[in-house]
């Protein structure tokens, strides 16, 4: 019995690390780049509505709940930058930026 739950608790352990590790948002050029574990997400910046803080608990590729949430034309995207605050000024900012070049 003790084998199986030692079994069971490395696969429970390798799945989430394999989901959410590590957690990376990146701001490219032409967009944000979300990795949860091996999952890879380019959001383009013209997709992105708006930003906002949120202190949520609902599931997010986020290690926190002091988040950002992106409104993207398609439904909304939980973030957390270690850098909460300045992320989202430099996401601001990109948005901006590509609203009017384009």
């Amino acid at each position: 019995m003790s084998r199986m739950l030692l079994e069971l608790t490395l696969c429970v352990a390798t799945v989430f690390i394999c989901i959410g590790v590590p957690c990376h948002y990146t701001l490219l050029d032409r967009g944000v780049r979300i990795q949860s574990g091996l999952f890879i997400r380019e959001v383009p910046y013209g997709n992105i509505l708006s930003v906002d803080p949120e202190n949520g608990t609902q599931w997010a590729p986020a290690w926190s709940r002091q988040r950002l949430v992106l409104h993207c034309r398609h439904g909304n995207i939980r973030v957390s930058p270690l850098r909460r605050e300045a992320f989202m000024a430099e996401l601001q900012a990109r948005l901006h930026e590509s609203v009017t070049a384009g």
